[in-house]
């Protein structure tokens, strides 16, 4: 498989995934199911780490989370970029039925474990790499599958959003989001760092500066300040002020060179 089909099918997965977000958001039990049986991850996060679950609770669409939950949906401790869970957000907009069976369900999945754990064998997970004895939707939204997990590292836009033409011409090009440049995407994953010259002196002159990468708006003129005005005539006057100084010790001296000559 080619660099090209590679980023087109991992774009199909993350279409499919928001496309999967969108019908919990909506309450589209039979989209849902569809994008299920074709394999779509039931526990897919977008870049603000929300998923169905959370959707479907925020939306107040209590079938839809019934459904994922049943499918083995997890939502104890996964929680988005500000800390909230799917409960949270119910609780958050309202939605008394989706906290009732966000409970109920718990409860439910707690006695069923209670009461199948004397005669369940040890099934072995290969994410948490541990033996468990409940089943398998509980163990699913456990604390120690939770944080098993490994979520993919942010792709690097290089300060470009996907929608913009460059970003697209380097994936036209070959390269694959999340990657390093280059032809084997060894290269750097980040922007290149620069110092920000606020001065008109030659490059390299004076000492270096630590290197930062600096993000401005285009024509802004706040980015590159002028030195400023008060420094200028702080200079200019004790510029002067030497001067004269040295101009009245030249009088000085000449006074008293021309005096001496009259004791010759």
């Amino acid at each position: 498989m080619t660099a090209r089909e590679t980023s087109n099918s991992e774009r199909s997965m993350e279409l499919q995934g928001l496309r999967f977000l969108r019908c919990a958001h909506e309450g589209d039990i039979s989209g849902l199911k569809d994008l299920l049986s074709k394999g779509v991850d039931i526990n897919f996060q977008d870049t603000f780490f929300w998923t169905a679950v959370m959707c479907a609770s925020w939306s107040g669409q209590r079938a839809a989370v019934r459904l994922l939950l049943q499918h083995g949906a997890a939502w104890v401790g996964v929680v988005d970029t500000q800390g909230r869970d799917a409960k949270d957000l119910a609780l958050e907009a309202g939605h008394n039925e989706v906290l009732e069976e966000l409970e109920s369900y718990g409860r439910s999945a707690q006695r069923d474990a209670q009461s199948h754990s004397s005669v369940s064998q040890p099934q072995w997970c290969d994410v948490c790499c541990s033996e468990y004895s409940s089943s398998l939707s509980s163990h699913l939204s456990s604390t120690l599958h939770q944080f098993s997990l490994r979520h993919p590292p942010p792709t690097p836009y290089y300060c470009l959003p996907p929608s913009s033409n460059s970003y697209k011409m380097m994936v036209r090009s070959g390269w694959k989001p999340g990657t390093g440049l280059g032809p084997e995407g060894q290269g750097p994953q980040q922007p290149v760092p620069t110092v920000l010259k606020r001065d008109q002196k030659g490059l390299g002159y004076g000492q270096m500066k630590r290197a930062k990468v600096t993000h401005f708006q285009a024509r802004d003129l706040d980015a590159v300040k002028p030195p400023s005005k008060d420094k200028e005539e702080r200079g200019g006057k004790g510029k002067r002020k030497e001067e004269n100084k040295k101009k009245e010790q030249k009088d000085k001296n000449w006074e008293r060179d021309f005096r001496a000559s009259f004791y010759l």
